[in-house]
């Protein structure tokens, strides 16, 4: 099968996982209560509410909206002469990124219709799963003011953008499949929720500090150097 045809069953797919989520809220409708949750504690408990309407209806329009917003990212982003070079990493994080939403957004529905299911966990763990996949696709990301680690050093200089962004792209994939067996550990061991929520916390403020940090280091080392040329 060619490209082409792989890119339009790729758009066609995703088309589906925008257009599921308001089939499933036009089904839910009845059995939803007039007011629902819309906030998860670490827990899985909810903790604010909104009226039906709005519960129901923000987020498939959050998707609907990142929907269009990334299918026509290349034509608003100044940096657009750099999109053909990576158009098929981006059409598979669009893939995951709508992945993830359409989860997200059924995880959440069970919780709005009184399922007992604990829902923060598994959320949790799709997104462990999406940023590795996020990671995985790193290194072939060109720069750009959208996508990827974008830091003024980055976006300066070409050489520091695809040094971090390998850093990072392995750095998110090893700690994501790390992170992902020891929460999965701690929850066979009926570890408390507080304590993982605690650990993928401090997860993630290491994958987003160690590639900022990264891409500052490495372009004063690339500034040291051409100084003392």
């Amino acid at each position: 099968m060619s490209y082409n045809n792989i890119r339009k069953w790729k758009e066609v797919l995703i088309i589906g996982m925008v257009l599921f989520p308001i089939i499933l809220t036009l089904y839910i409708w009845p059995l939803a209560p007039d007011i629902v949750p819309i906030h998860w504690d670490f827990t899985g408990k909810p903790d604010n509410f909104a009226d039906k309407a709005t519960g129901l209806l923000l987020f498939p329009g959050i998707i609907i909206g990142l929907y269009f917003f990334m299918k026509y990212l290349p034509k608003i982003d100044p940096s657009k002469f750099n999109y053909p070079s990576f158009e098929k990493v981006l059409l598979t994080i669009r893939l995951a990124l709508h992945l993830l939403l359409l989860f997200i957004h059924f995880a959440t529905t069970l919780s709005i219709i009184g399922s007992p299911y604990d829902i923060t966990s598994y959320i949790f763990y799709a997104l462990i799963i999406f940023m590795i996949l996020l990671g995985n696709s790193m290194i072939d990301i060109e720069q750009n003011y959208f996508i990827g680690i974008r830091t003024p050093w980055t976006l300066s200089n070409k050489e520091v953008w695809t040094s971090t962004h390998r850093f990072g792209g392995y750095l998110w994939v090893i700690s994501g499949i790390l992170i992902l067996c020891l929460l999965l550990l701690l929850q066979l061991l009926h570890i408390n929720s507080e304590t993982i929520f605690t650990i993928f916390l401090m997860w993630i403020g290491v994958i987003v500090i160690a590639p900022i940090t990264y891409s500052f280091v490495y372009y004063k080392k690339l500034e040291k150097a051409q100084n003392l040329n």
